[in-house]
C-alpha cells in the first residue's frame, strides 16, 4: 500500500513537471510563429522595393536610349552653329554620365536586396524547422502525460478489476472506440482523466465496463 502511494506521487509529479514543460514549450511555437511572420512581412516589403527599383532602371534606360539618339543625330548633322551642337553634346554626355552613375547605385540596392532576401528566406525556413520540432515535441509530452494519468488513475483504485485496454490505430476516434466497447464517450474520457477528444495513435486508453441502461 505505501509503495503504490509512493508511486502515485512519483507519477503526479513527473505529470505536473510535463505539464509545465509543455506549456513552455507551446510558448516558445507562439514566439517562433510570431517571428516567422514579421520576417515574411519584411519579405514583402523588401520585394516591393526590388520592383520598384527594376522599374526606375528601366525608365532610367529608356532615358539613356534617347539621348544616345539625340548624340548620334546631332552628330551626324551639318549645323552651321557648331559651338551651340558642342555645348549641346556636353550637356548630354554630363547627363548619360549622371544616369550612368544613377543605374550603378540602383543596381547595388538591388544587389543588396536580393541578398537580403536570400538571408530572410533560410532564417525562415530554420524557424519553421524549430516549429516543427516544438509541436513534435508538444505531441510527444501529450502522449507521455495521457499515459502517467492513465497509470496514476489505476493506482487509485478508480478503475474495477474488469476494466481492459485498448490501443489507439489510425482512423480511431472516441466516439468509434465507445461505440465498439458499447461505453459511452464521457465514461472513456473519465477514466482515462482526459478533457479532450483527441486521441494518438498508439496511445492505450483504459475501456471501463460496458455501461448499464
Amino acid at each position: 500500500m505505501i509503495k503504490s502511494s509512493i508511486c502515485f506521487i512519483c507519477l503526479l509529479a513527473v505529470s505536473v513537471g510535463c505539464s509545465s514543460h509543455l506549456a513552455l514549450m507551446q510558448d516558445d511555437s507562439q514566439h517562433h510563429s510570431l517571428a516567422v511572420d514579421e520576417m515574411r512581412m519584411e519579405l514583402s516589403d523588401l520585394k516591393h522595393q526590388v520592383s520598384n527599383t527594376q522599374v526606375e532602371l528601366q525608365i532610367l534606360d529608356e532615358k539613356v536610349k534617347v539621348q544616345d539618339k539625340t548624340v548620334s543625330k546631332a552628330k551626324g548633322s551639318s549645323l552651321p552653329d557648331l559651338s551651340s551642337l558642342e555645348r549641346r553634346l556636353s550637356q548630354i554626355e554630363r547627363q548619360q554620365e549622371k544616369v550612368h552613375a544613377e543605374i550603378k547605385q540602383l543596381s547595388q540596392f538591388a544587389t543588396q536586396t536580393s541578398s537580403a532576401l536570400s538571408q530572410y528566406r533560410s532564417q525562415i525556413v530554420k524557424l519553421e524547422e524549430a516549429i516543427s520540432a516544438h509541436r513534435q515535441n508538444i505531441d510527444d509530452l501529450s502522449q507521455v502525460k495521457s499515459t502517467l494519468s492513465s497509470i496514476s488513475a489505476s493506482l487509485k483504485g478508480e478503475q474495477s478489476t474488469s476494466t481492459t485496454t485498448y490501443k489507439v490505430r489510425a482512423g480511431d476516434s472516441l466516439e468509434k472506440i465507445a461505440r465498439i466497447n458499447k461505453v459511452s464517450v464521457e465514461s472513456i474520457k473519465k477514466a482515462n482523466t482526459i478533457s479532450q477528444n483527441k486521441i494518438l495513435i498508439g496511445q492505450e486508453l483504459i475501456i471501463p465496463d460496458a455501461d448499464t441502461h
